[in-house]
């Protein structure tokens, strides 16, 4: 709205637009759910205080695994957990539709568009924002690293148990 009033609304909508492509929603929603994740920490189990590591801003690609391993119980636990409700809700929703003609798929889709979109951003943002992540080479390994830790023996005895 500010905008709007200082630069005009064709120029406000522009701006919208360019944030939107920009994917700052997706941004703003990963850097919520770490924030979250990480003061709910602090209330649960305390002692907060400053660690200095005299690191600086550290510009590199970061591997699947190490991802994977940084961001399971902030981002990945978060967004299954959030994902079970939605796929209880459709299956609810299905069977809803088989006895009664009167649900819209429409409307469930309205209704729950806003939390599938949680969900898919709070899986997908930290691979989506790991640093060089469009150089080929590195989604190569990446992505055979993550289909060897799928296929793994381990995953498999649990899968059969």
């Amino acid at each position: 709205m500010e905008i709007g009033l200082k630069r005009g609304f064709r120029i406000a909508l522009g701006d919208i637009i360019i944030m939107q492509l920009q994917l700052c929603l997706v941004f703003f929603i990963f850097l919520l759910v770490i924030t979250s994740h990480y003061f709910g920490q602090t209330i649960l189990h305390g002692g907060v205080k400053y660690r200095a590591t005299g690191g600086g801003f550290v510009e590199r690609h970061v591997k699947f695994a190490e991802n994977y391993r940084m961001y399971f119980r902030s981002h990945f636990t978060k967004g299954l957990k959030l994902m079970m409700p939605q796929l209880i809700y459709a299956a609810a929703n299905c069977l809803s539709d088989l006895w009664i003609a009167t649900t819209n798929s429409t409307t469930f889709m309205l209704l729950t568009a806003s939390m599938w979109f949680l969900v898919a951003t709070s899986i997908f943002a930290p691979f989506l924002f790991n640093l060089s992540c469009f150089e080929w080479k590195k989604i190569v390994d990446d992505w055979d690293v993550w289909s060897k830790w799928i296929k793994s023996e381990a995953i498999a005895k649990i899968l059969n148990c």
